[in-house]
């Protein structure tokens, strides 16, 4: 299976809506329909179930089966999201919700940055055969290269890693990007972000340190109730991130140093007569001064003209003729 993010042109924008469904059904895809609108790639949730997921009394148990995404949603947000020219993406937390993206042909799957080290889910991720997007939060290279080596052990397919701080929201001296080329290099994947802090300013960072991906949390509504929205991207936001990452794409170029189109080489100085010079005479540099707009002889050719006879006369702030340089 082809992963998803070549068959777009870098950045590919992942728009994690996680829980801020607040279990409906209807509002996950209006959520969906607007995160098109805005700009992102695919759209991505969340399927956890308490029972496979926390242990028996955790404080937590409540909220996890409030905002769990039953397997009877997955086709209506698929078709929401073929309909919006979205692929569909969630987070497995077991192997029941692997095998129903399977069923629902999700682009990719997400590992969450907590299951990096649960071998049994890494598994079930790789036996999927759908392209894995594995998250790095709370990790170390060595517990990186460990879980890559269970996925590929496991006959994975195509990977591609997020680095992340799992922290809501990260400080910006933790965000540590300068792992990103850093880890393009150890582990020879697409290397992209799943960030948590305000605004585009880190994943625009992490862009030009070579970051393809990009995920983060969009609500519709900040205020709500629920433990995503507080730290998610409005709309506005999203839609903003989304420029900015295709701005800088364009910006960052190919690393070719060269005239660009429409540069105004006029802008450089031309050689000129900074004194009246009489025919014959022979040429100092105190004859000479660069002015601007660039004329037949570049200010970049003085050590040519220096030495060279006047073969007629030149006045004061004319430019020096390019047939001098040929006497």
């Amino acid at each position: 299976m082809t992963k998803p993010w070549m068959k777009h042109a870098a950045p590919y924008v992942i728009a994690e809506i996680g829980s801020n469904h607040d279990g409906e059904l209807a509002r996950a895809i209006r959520l969906i329909e607007q995160v098109a609108d805005a700009g992102a790639d695919a759209a991505k949730f969340q399927l956890f179930r308490p029972e496979t997921f926390l242990r028996p009394g955790h404080p937590a148990w409540d909220t996890i089966n409030r905002l769990s995404v039953p397997n009877s949603w997955l086709p209506e947000l698929t078709a929401a999201c073929n309909a919006n020219g979205l692929d569909f993406s969630a987070t497995p937390f077991d192997q029941v919700a692997v095998d129903a993206l399977v069923s629902a042909q999700a682009s990719f799957i997400k590992i969450a940055s907590t299951d990096l080290t649960y071998v049994q889910l890494l598994e079930q991720c790789a036996a999927s055969g759908l392209p894995i997007v594995l998250s790095t939060g709370m990790s170390t290279y060595d517990e990186v290269s460990w879980a890559m080596d269970v996925l590929r052990g496991a006959e994975a397919g195509d990977i591609a890693l997020m680095h992340c701080v799992s922290k809501y929201p990260p400080d910006p001296v933790d965000m540590n990007l300068r792992v990103i080329p850093e880890m393009v290099g150890r582990f020879g994947v697409e290397v992209g972000i799943s960030d948590h802090s305000p605004g585009s300013a880190v994943p625009v960072a992490a862009q030009a340190l070579g970051a393809t991906l990009f995920e983060k949390h969009v609500t519709d509504d900040r205020s709500r109730s629920g433990p995503d929205h507080p730290y998610a991207l409005t709309l506005e936001e999203f839609s903003l991130l989304v420029k900015d990452l295709k701005f800088t794409a364009q910006a960052l170029g190919n690393g070719e140093k060269r005239c660009m189109q429409d540069e105004p080489i006029k802008a450089r100085r031309g050689l000129y007569a900074a004194r009246n010079i009489p025919e014959g005479r022979v040429i100092t540099v105190e004859d000479l001064i660069g002015l601007r707009p660039y004329a037949e002889v570049g200010a970049e050719q003085v050590r040519e003209v220096i030495g060279k006879c006047a073969t007629t006369a030149i006045a004061k702030g004319d430019a020096i003729p390019a047939g001098l340089l040929l006497k």
